[in-house]
């Protein structure tokens, strides 16, 4: 997964996770392996990104918050 950066992967997952996505959906979804899964989903659980409900993620209001300013960001550097 070269060139991807991790705050380009964490904003990938948080997209992903508007609506709630099991984590094999997200697995395939943002082409990440398990254990790179893991890592960046333990991330925005401890950061509260993304919150579980019944082993589904969703995006929370904070995560949306990280996706609107990191989308600015993009802009801003083209």
């Amino acid at each position: 997964i070269r060139g991807r950066t991790r705050h380009g992967l964490i904003a990938s997952m948080l997209e992903s996770c508007r609506e709630p996505k099991m984590k094999t959906e997200l697995m395939y979804e943002a082409r990440l392996s398990h254990k790179m899964l893991q890592t960046i989903l333990g991330f925005c659980l401890e950061t509260r990104l993304l919150s579980e409900n019944n082993r589904r993620y969703k995006t929370t209001r904070k995560g949306n918050k990280f996706l609107k300013q990191f989308r600015g960001l993009l802009d801003l550097l083209k």
